[in-house]
């Protein structure tokens, strides 16, 4: 486990060493505090709000997870450093896991901006706390997927804008999927929707915790990390 802390402690310091960190932070914040903004003045109740704001966030969040998860693998193999990991007694697991952990530690740090969003509504009004709460654990579980997706991608390549539109369409393809239930019924309509990241999350945004949602995100993670292990399996 030390050996995990170790190498998600320098994923979540390589972020802050480099510009990524301060944009995606200055994007995620100008976006997100302006709708916040019109969503007080315009929907004017505190129940609601934040579940909008969560769901403007997933979109946001769809395009700007591949600028942090391009390089997580990648520029490991750009710069060769990433045989140095496979040889050192650090097992592919714990590589993954330590890379998947610090780069989730920096989507926390960005999801931090909404507290202040959550504070400005207890002092204005009374919103409900178990829908915000079931929406932050969606969000998590959400950022987490994507950032597993983020994580294949990265190690397919050692080229990290590849790596980047490569995570993009992963999450476009789990994103569209629930529209394209749209055109189906019955079994094939329920096939699609449960594979469909956003119909999982839209629960949560209701403040529904299912059991069913918990078990997709939680599959979706692991197959994902299990994925990127055998991956790099193929690097020695």
């Amino acid at each position: 486990m030390r050996k995990v802390w170790w190498i998600a402690k320098k994923e979540l310091d390589l972020y802050f060493v480099s510009p990524i960190a301060y944009i995606v932070l200055f994007v995620l914040s100008l976006i997100s505090g302006y709708y916040f903004y019109i969503f007080v003045f315009q929907v004017k109740d505190a129940v609601v709000i934040m579940p909008y704001l969560f769901s403007l966030l997933a979109s946001i969040f769809l395009f700007m997870s591949p600028f942090y998860t391009m390089r997580l693998i990648a520029e490991e193999k750009k710069t060769g450093t990433i045989e140095v990991l496979l040889t050192s007694p650090i097992s592919k697991g714990e590589i993954v896991v330590g890379k998947f952990l610090g780069s989730f530690l920096f989507f926390s740090l960005l999801l931090s901006v909404t507290f202040l969003y959550l504070l400005v509504l207890i002092i204005w009004g009374s919103p409900d706390f178990g829908v915000i709460l079931a929406n932050y654990i969606g969000f998590f579980l959400l950022g987490a997927s994507f950032i597993s997706l983020g994580l294949v991608a990265s190690s397919l390549t050692k080229n990290q804008i590849i790596a980047a539109i490569l995570t993009f369409l992963f999450l476009l393809l789990f994103w569209l999927i629930g529209w394209i239930s749209s055109f189906f019924q019955g079994g094939l309509k329920s096939f699609f929707n449960y594979f469909s990241l956003i119909e999982h999350f839209t629960n949560f945004n209701r403040g529904i915790i299912d059991s069913t949602d918990l078990i997709f995100f939680l599959s979706v993670v692991t197959f994902n990390l299990f994925l990127t292990s055998k991956i790099l399996s193929h690097e020695e």
